[in-house]
């Protein structure tokens, strides 16, 4: 009995690494998004965390007793120094929200390839499946055949001795 080739393995089996390779890519995508993701939520609690600390600031410069006109200059310069930081930590934020847009991209992108590569993939197995089938059949004909021709020659064989 013949055994099955399929004549296009090769290119099942590279396929088949094809997707592998995108599975891959896309696991890397999804960590560099959520690192960056993580990121972005460090930087926007530090934000929080240094809006707390100019309200605090804002609180202290105008509660009775003033401050003597010395703490109020340091209180002002403080307050300075903080709105400062605020506003570097906010474009630093939005920098990397950009960057977090960039890997949700890349993500997609990740995920559209390996939906193409496993459609590929499928497609060849479903084929190779098929011709496995016809191969089977056939087998199972000229099997029928040859059972037949058997059958028919020892039909004529015992007629003849008869």
């Amino acid at each position: 009995m013949a055994v099955f080739r399929f004549r296009l393995q090769f290119v099942v089996d590279q396929k088949i690494r094809t997707k592998e390779a995108a599975e891959k890519s896309m696991a890397e995508c999804q960590r560099e998004l959520q690192e960056e993701q993580t990121t972005l939520a460090r930087l926007r609690r530090k934000a929080d965390d240094l809006a707390g600390k100019i309200a605090t600031a804002r609180r202290q410069m105008v509660q009775p007793p003033p401050p003597l006109i010395h703490n109020l200059g340091q209180c002002v310069e403080h307050l300075r120094g903080l709105t400062h930081d605020a506003e570097d930590l906010r474009e630093t934020a939005l920098a990397q929200e950009l960057v977090v847009e960039d890997a949700e991209a890349k993500l997609h992108q990740a995920r559209e390839h390996l939906a193409a590569c496993s459609r590929d993939a499928e497609i060849l197995n479903r084929f190779k499946e098929k011709q496995q089938c016809r191969f089977i059949q056939d087998e199972k004909r000229r099997e029928e055949i040859e059972q037949d021709e058997a059958g028919n020659l020892l039909h004529l064989i015992r007629k003849r001795t008869q």
